[in-house]
């Protein structure tokens, strides 16, 4: 036991010698000597990491009245009680001790472990104390190592700047084996079901572009399907023209949500300058849609996609029924331009001047002047 007397930091490296002595009761007392607390938590910790021993209850609360009496010793506290002493809060299921000491550690000087306190706490805040301390353990095992933690270190900061932290107790493990853009992509998503102001939804996207992390067709269907449920159509839009510069598909299911969007807009009472601005949108929605599934062959799709809505009793409007038609001219697909304009009628959606004029067009431009007539 002499090797352990206060300021003799060259005796705990002859710990090794008492290797067959390891036991609860030996371990109990070395926790007695009257020594630094950093030699109690070296020696603890290297104990701990003994294949053939496990610490007990009475041991780990025996260092726990340790380590709580160094946090109390303003004359010289160590920066290695606070992580240990939250471990074992968190261990043992201490919620209020574990919350006090997490906004006591963040007044202390940073540290990696430091940022992460934050989300420690959201973790307890929630309930989610096993999750709290897994965290924990990982930063304390060599985080600054780990890509997955130091990525979280990154989201961690990102988040905190416009106060979202919580947001990642709602997508459990996002950081860890997990390719980036999926993180990103349901970061996102959690904002816009948190409510997030768009501005915070537009901060964390540029940011996600910033980190070198390329959108996915998911990404843009989370956006576009987040600021269509909003009536920020108009947002949506620059996303669905941004996906066709980066040359990526749009998955049929934001066909629908942009209908949906019309349609909770038309259902309200209208302004003549509301009314206009509504009908200049929807044909840009319309024409959007046409020329991103036109420019990659699939107006087929859009068409099931357009039909689909009609079997669910909220169909496409003459203004669809206009772009479709007029999409399918300009690609040579006359004959099933003339199709869907039968169609159209047939599901009882009045044909206008324009749904006439495109399938007429569509003829004389093929030299067919006897079907247009």
């Amino acid at each position: 036991m002499e090797s352990y007397r206060r300021g003799s930091k060259i005796g705990l490296r002859g710990i090794s010698q008492h290797i067959n002595r390891l036991d609860h009761r030996f371990v109990s007392s070395v926790l007695e000597l009257n020594v630094d607390i950093d030699a109690k938590i070296t020696f603890f910790s290297w104990a701990g990491r003994r294949t053939y021993y496990q610490h007990s209850y009475a041991n780990n609360m025996a260092f726990m009245h340790c380590l709580e009496e160094a946090r109390l010793d303003t004359r010289r506290p160590s920066a290695l009680v606070y992580p240990d002493l939250l471990g074992l809060y968190l261990k043992f299921g201490e919620v209020e001790k574990a919350l006090h000491l997490l906004e006591e550690m963040e007044q202390i000087t940073p540290t990696f472990y430091s940022c992460f306190t934050e989300l420690i706490k959201e973790f307890v805040r929630v309930g989610k104390v096993d999750l709290a301390y897994g965290l924990h353990l990982n930063v304390r095992e060599g985080g600054a190592w780990n890509h997955d933690i130091v990525f979280l270190k990154k989201l961690i900061s990102i988040l905190s700047k416009i106060g979202r932290v919580e947001a990642l107790t709602k997508v459990v493990g996002v950081w860890r084996f997990t390719e980036k853009v999926i993180a990103y992509s349901s970061l996102i998503n959690t904002l816009f079901e948190s409510k997030a102001p768009d501005s915070e939804v537009s901060y964390l996207f540029d940011e996600m572009k910033a980190d070198g992390v390329s959108p996915v067709g998911l990404t843009y269907a989370i956006l576009i399907n987040g600021y269509c449920g909003r009536n920020s159509v108009e947002k949506a839009l620059l996303l669905l023209e941004e996906m066709d510069e980066e040359d990526l598909s749009a998955f049929p299911a934001v066909y629908r949500r942009f209908v949906k969007s019309r349609r909770y807009e038309a259902g309200n009472e209208l302004s003549k300058e509301e009314e206009e601005k509504f009908r200049i949108v929807s044909c840009r929605v319309y024409a959007a849609m046409i020329k991103h599934y036109g420019k990659r062959g699939k107006l087929m799709d859009l068409f099931n996609e357009m039909m689909k809505e009609d079997q669910e009793g909220s169909g496409p409007d003459v203004y669809a029924y206009n772009a479709l038609m007029s999409g399918m001219v300009k690609a040579g697909m006359i004959d099933e331009a003339s199709s869907l304009l039968r169609k159209m009628e047939e599901k009882g959606c009045v044909a206008d001047v324009n749904s006439y004029n495109i399938i007429l067009n569509g003829f004389a431009r093929t030299g067919v002047t006897k079907r247009a007539i």
